[in-house]
């Protein structure tokens, strides 16, 4: 039973997992994270990783983003950016617009900003976060790949990981 789950585990770990699917899969985690449905974001996000095709943990650990530490200031920059957007100003905001009998009303009248700002705020942030991903990935990989060779004294070896690390961005059909 153990050995199942290692194996899933091993199996969702490795899934769509080229340096630059890895970064297209964070960036819409973040994407995710930042948009306004807390409690929802793992089923959105795993919906979105399934229709497109993505590492499903990569996606999970991008939108993380909206950890609470963090959430109320991506709440705050998106509702700031979509009424920006949308109104053409930013919103004016006092310690007696949080009292909980205001709550509705508030949710109400940002919900359209903070959906329209997550998503600005979103890209502003995957953006980067996608040529990071990407380039750690890219960086880890070749480092591992070469400490094998390295440590591989015969000839034959050393030339088929050079083969091997040749032939890895390749479309799968080329590269057997």
């Amino acid at each position: 039973r153990w050995m199942n789950l290692r194996q899933l585990a091993r199996r969702l770990w490795k899934e769509h997992a080229t340096p630059g699917r890895l970064g297209v899969a964070v960036a819409a985690g973040i994407i995710i994270g930042c948009s306004p449905f807390f409690g929802l974001h793992l089923w959105i996000g795993l919906a979105i990783a399934v229709v497109l095709r993505l590492n499903k943990i990569a996606v999970f650990l991008g939108s993380q983003i909206s950890i609470p530490p963090l959430a109320p200031l991506v709440g705050y920059a998106s509702v700031q950016a979509g009424s920006l957007i949308l109104k053409g100003q930013i919103v004016q905001l006092t310690l007696e617009d949080f009292a909980l009998a205001r709550l509705p009303h508030l949710s109400g009248e940002f919900l359209l900003s903070w959906m329209v700002g997550g998503l600005v705020v979103g890209l502003l942030l995957a953006v980067p976060a996608w040529g990071l991903t990407a380039l750690i990935v890219h960086t880890y990989r070749r480092r591992a790949s070469r400490s094998d060779m390295t440590t591989t004294e015969d000839p034959w070896s050393r030339d088929l990981y050079r083969a091997i690390e040749r032939y890895a961005s390749a479309p799968r059909k080329h590269r057997h």
